[in-house]
């Protein structure tokens, strides 16, 4: 072998080791990029507002959730003071989706936190009343899923680092969007059966109506025959 082919040979497994490290750096620079979008994407999985309430009024918030999800709600009244000083003056119920039996039930506080895990698929609601004389306007806050975790207390306890805290986040996240997703295929599946059944029925219906018809026609047709032959029209 030549020096010129020598010095090419080595030229060009220098450029092959090149090009395999490139895959790998642009993977790991993917994987950071992708780590620091879902750190600073905004949850997705809450809600919050101010509930106006006349006294004796009632208002009601629900959101469709699937099974063994973790919701956290939260209530504050944040005027009139007044009503703070009394000890509150609201009813906080939280409905469960099929029965609406309450799961949870606290009255006589100005601020009410609970937290719970979905034992069912459906919307679960969260209900205030205002059982005071005076007019509230209560701050409401509703978690669930990955936001409603504290991954900061699980960090301590499992003694993990940032990317391990951002990975298990976005698999909590995976892990919610593929419930829902399940629970979107099972309530278009019952719609489907819903709308064949309807369509069978309608179908059935019309077969019946037009058997009906029928023999209506073949029954008038027949008494009119031993009408006239009994008048000897025909």
């Amino acid at each position: 072998m030549s020096v010129s082919q020598l010095t090419a040979s080595r030229r060009s497994s220098r450029g092959s080791r090149g090009l395999c490290s490139c895959p790998r750096s642009f993977l790991l620079f993917a994987l950071g990029l992708g780590l620091a979008s879902l750190a600073l994407t905004p949850p997705a999985a809450a809600f919050q507002a101010v509930i106006e309430l006349a006294p004796g009024q009632k208002r009601c918030v629900g959101e469709q959730l699937s099974r063994h999800v973790l919701v956290v709600g939260e209530f504050h009244i944040a005027y009139p003071a007044a009503a703070t000083a009394q000890g509150g003056n609201m009813l906080v119920v939280a409905e469960d989706p099929v029965s609406h039996s309450p799961i949870f039930k606290q009255q006589g506080k100005d601020h009410v936190r609970t937290a719970f895990t979905t034992a069912l698929t459906g919307t679960h609601t969260f209900c205030v009343t205002n059982t005071g004389r005076l007019k509230l306007a209560v701050d409401f806050k509703m978690v669930w899923g990955p936001e409603a975790r504290d991954y900061s207390q699980i960090a301590k306890a499992e003694h993990l680092d940032e990317v391990m805290v951002q990975l298990l986040r976005l698999q909590d996240r995976l892990k919610l969007y593929h419930a829902n997703v399940l629970y979107m295929r099972e309530k278009e599946s019952k719609m489907r059966e819903a709308s064949d059944s309807t369509a069978n029925r309608l179908m059935t219906f019309c077969l019946v109506n037009m058997m009906l018809l029928v023999l209506a026609a073949l029954a008038s047709a027949y008494y009119f025959k031993r009408f006239f032959r009994s008048k000897k029209i025909i």
